[in-house]
């Protein structure tokens, strides 16, 4: 018995193995319908080494298309991130006050970069008298020279903070830490800082710090949610 008998194969991946495994005389039956043997000429050795080598051509490149030989399409340098992709949905509170949190990761532009979209709506309370809707936008990216994640975001009161990837601060129980490079439309004497922890593949911690110029970070709010769709 050929070797292809031996284990389960999908059915591009059987037919290359039968085509490397088994004789050409053995796959005219299998390969060509008899119209087609009598147009390329089946009988005479031309039309039969044609045939053969037009159908490994084809076994090949549905092996290379196919799922089960296809490559992980999510780029390494991306792979911290990718467990990000989803909607999610949750709760914050902080500074600003307490907040029902809707969020959306999605790559975009060919999977060049990955697309944040969030809303967070505070209800009239103590800390927020009047209530307000806070939006932002963030897109994270990849610096090829200096081999590191960055973060843009884009808040609705018209700041936009960049981050880069760094190394958890000692002590951190984060998996995923950004720490601000530049402000526009605030005080760039500030620093801020975005950690990112994963109790489980579904739900998501986030603790947004700020420190002002020559202070230590303090924490601003802290952002639980969990994923409710892919």
């Amino acid at each position: 018995m050929s070797g292809c008998g031996t284990v389960r194969l999908a059915g591009a991946h059987r037919g290359l193995c039968q085509l490397w495994t088994n004789p050409p005389d053995a796959l005219e039956e299998a390969l060509l319908t008899r119209g087609t043997r009598m147009a390329v000429g089946w009988r005479s050795s031309l039309g039969r080494h044609l045939v053969i080598r037009i159908a490994a051509f084809l076994l090949v490149t549905l092996f290379v298309i196919s799922p089960a030989g296809a490559a992980d399409p999510t780029p390494e340098h991306w792979q911290p991130l990718a467990r990000l992709i989803g909607t999610w949905s949750g709760s914050s509170a902080g500074s600003a006050g307490e907040a029902i949190v809707q969020r959306r990761y999605v790559f975009v532009m060919g999977g060049r970069y990955i697309h944040e979209t969030n809303t967070s709506t505070y209800p009239p309370q103590e800390k927020n008298k009047n209530g307000e809707v806070h939006e932002h936008w963030g897109m994270f990216s990849y610096d090829k020279p200096r081999k590191t994640l960055v973060l843009r975001q884009f808040h609705i009161e018209s700041f936009v903070n960049t981050y880069r990837r760094i190394e958890p601060p000692a002590g951190s129980t984060a998996t995923l830490v950004f720490e601000s490079e530049s402000f526009e439309n605030f005080n760039n004497a500030w620093k801020a800082r975005e950690s990112y922890e994963f109790p489980s593949d579904d739900e998501l911690v986030e603790v947004f710090e700020l420190a002002p110029p020559g202070q230590p970070y303090r924490v601003y709010s802290r952002t639980q949610l969990r994923r409710t769709s892919r």
